[in-house]
């Protein structure tokens, strides 16, 4: 289901009737390519269409996207299981309604982030991270002083853990003995634990890591380099991920009656700033699989799909049924800005609209469209 735009554009020259130079191969490699855009940005070509696997996790709201992401379709779950459905919505619509399955795509910059609100799936929260006393006894070290709670800048409950760090070894930490016993049974073999970590400075986090066990000897240890949405451990709050199935357990740790809790902060030595932590908590994950459409409708003759076409031998993805509708799209270009013919524009203008018409209907958008919602908990009644 593709074409090589160098027989494709002898069907063009064909079509256009002309045997000289007046369109070069240069020319036509660069209408192909604005036609592929024209056809990826007015309609979604359904030979982009890519998988991505996804974990998700109850209150854990933005993933990573792939980088070719342009837009998605439904959440998946293998076939043999119950289909959920989420409304698909704005960033500002996502943040109003927190009751219902949503997903949303956000900006960060030039980074493209997926938003979902998943209300299903076991969680335990570990600590709230709010009291210094009441769960356990907490202490910083190493290049950490000054902790205290923090009623200004939190995630989940009254408050956060906030230390002051001097840059001197690279290494600061945050212990908690004593703490009420939890049960990690059910998470230790698939779960990940979060948390919540805010960074005053633009210099990012080198690593976290995270143990958790029965005391200072024995535990089980999760070490993690970003943020579970992919960015760097930089500026501001971020939920960062610890996979448990990537542990390594030192000692014998009893995984019924867990009371110490152990957070290492790596960084450069220089760094100097505010730290705060907050919302401790373990979930098992929820398999989906995210249909969505991709940049890359060209691949090269070495097999590698990219954006753009850079060399005649390369092919731009399409069902073989409507190549047409690309031909057509090129010579309707070639006519106007190389042959200026307007009888010519207008007769391949016409066939186009035509093929196009006829590939909307047979392989119809399934991107997901923004709704937007004015009425709380709207699709119960």
């Amino acid at each position: 289901m593709s074409f090589a735009i160098q027989d494709a554009s002898q069907d063009c020259q064909n079509e256009l009737n002309i045997i000289d130079q007046r369109v070069t191969p240069t020319d036509f490699l660069l209408f192909f390519n604005r036609a592929n855009k024209y056809f990826m940005s007015s309609y979604k070509m359904p030979t982009t269409q890519r998988v991505q696997d996804y974990l998700l996790f109850n209150t854990v709201r933005e993933y990573p996207l792939p980088a070719d992401f342009v837009g998605m379709m439904n959440m998946e779950r293998p076939y043999e299981l119950d289909q959920q459905n989420f409304m698909h919505s704005t960033e500002a619509n996502f943040m109003r309604w927190m009751q219902e399955n949503w997903s949303a795509i956000k900006f960060d910059k030039e980074l493209k982030l997926l938003m979902m609100n998943y209300l299903t799936g076991d969680k335990m929260v570990i600590h709230n991270l709010s009291d210094l006393t009441t769960n356990g006894t907490w202490v910083a070290g190493g290049d950490a002083s000054n902790l205290v709670i923090d009623g200004q800048y939190y995630t989940a409950g009254n408050g956060s853990m906030r230390v002051t760090v001097t840059g001197a070894t690279g290494s600061m930490t945050l212990t908690g003995t004593g703490i009420s016993k939890f049960d990690l049974t059910q998470y230790i073999n698939n779960g990940f634990e979060f948390l919540d970590v805010y960074n005053s400075n633009p210099s990012p986090i080198w690593n976290i890591q995270l143990r958790i066990g029965s005391d200072a000897s024995n535990y089980y240890q999760t070490t993690a380099t970003t943020r579970y949405n992919g960015q760097s451990m930089d500026y501001s709050f971020g939920q960062v991920g610890f996979d448990l199935t990537a542990k390594t357990t030192v000692g014998t740790p009893v995984l019924t009656a867990l009371t110490y809790v152990k957070i290492t902060v790596n960084f450069d030595p220089t760094f100097s700033g505010t730290l705060r932590f907050d919302n401790l908590f373990v979930a098992n994950p929820t398999y989906f699989k995210m249909p969505y459409y991709s940049l890359y409708n060209v691949k090269t003759n070495a097999g590698v799909y990219q954006e753009k076409a850079t060399a005649q031998s390369d092919t731009i993805l399409c069902p073989a049924e409507f190549d047409q509708a690309f031909t057509y799209k090129v010579c309707e270009m070639a006519s106007a800005l190389k042959l200026k013919d307007p009888s010519r524009v207008n007769y391949f203008m016409q066939k186009g609209a035509e093929a196009e018409a006829d590939l909307k209907v047979n392989y119809p958008c399934q991107n997901k469209r923004s709704q937007i919602t004015y009425y709380r908990r709207w699709n119960t009644f």
